[in-house]
């Protein structure tokens, strides 16, 4: 089992390069022409998984859709908390974003502070996502460009995924590989393991 070490100083100034990570989109011109997905949610664990529905659907389990910004139109998805609701206190939700089978994004940026984030079937040509504390779990996905995830304390994991430069980055969660393909990798961790179990085409 390898170690890395990420060159921070500390986990604090680590965590407030988070909000650098998932960017506002801002050329709506340009994503007229392309498909887009955002996600930012500070609580609730979101799981995108594909469908046979025609078209990209959410389903909200024990949280409020009047919580989130849901935009899905000419190619834009985006699904945002609302930041003026307060839900200090209240139980963690579930949401469940729908990907109809064979769409293929051009560039998905996925956040989440607290929850869990479970990304399975999915295709990007680049795919950002970030998290403090939940884990990110990556399985059967696609990033021919690029795939870059960061967390500080929750783990990272990826399963039968193909990807074309694969970036980890993490400060006391595990990150782990298996059964995983990608062109090019950088592995960062402060104190978490570093787990790559994979016939990988990859030359060291």
């Amino acid at each position: 089992m390898a170690q890395g070490k990420l060159k921070l100083d500390n986990a604090a100034s680590y965590a407030s390069e988070l909000k650098d990570i998932n960017p506002s989109i801002v050329n709506d011109k340009f994503l007229e022409k392309n498909k887009e997905i955002e996600v930012d949610v500070a609580i609730d664990n979101v799981s995108i998984v594909s469908s046979k529905l025609p078209d990209i659907d959410v389903k909200f389990f024990q949280t409020k859709k009047d919580f989130y910004e849901l935009i899905n139109e000419e190619g834009i998805f985006r699904l945002k908390t609302v930041k003026k609701n307060n839900r200090l206190g209240i139980k963690r939700g579930e949401i469940t974003i729908f990907i109809p089978d064979g769409m293929i994004f051009n560039k998905a940026l996925m956040n989440n502070i607290s929850g869990d984030l479970k990304i399975a079937s999915f295709n990007a040509n680049e795919i950002i996502a970030s998290s403090v504390s939940g884990n990110i779990i990556f399985e059967n996905t696609e990033a021919d460009a690029k795939l870059c995830a960061r967390s500080v304390s929750g783990d990272i994991a990826f399963n039968r995924c193909k990807i074309g430069f694969l970036k980890v980055d993490n400060v006391s969660g595990d990150i782990v590989v298996e059964n995983s393909n990608y062109i090019d990798s950088s592995f960062n961790c402060l104190s978490g393991d570093i787990d790559v179990v994979t016939n990988n085409n990859e030359s060291n």
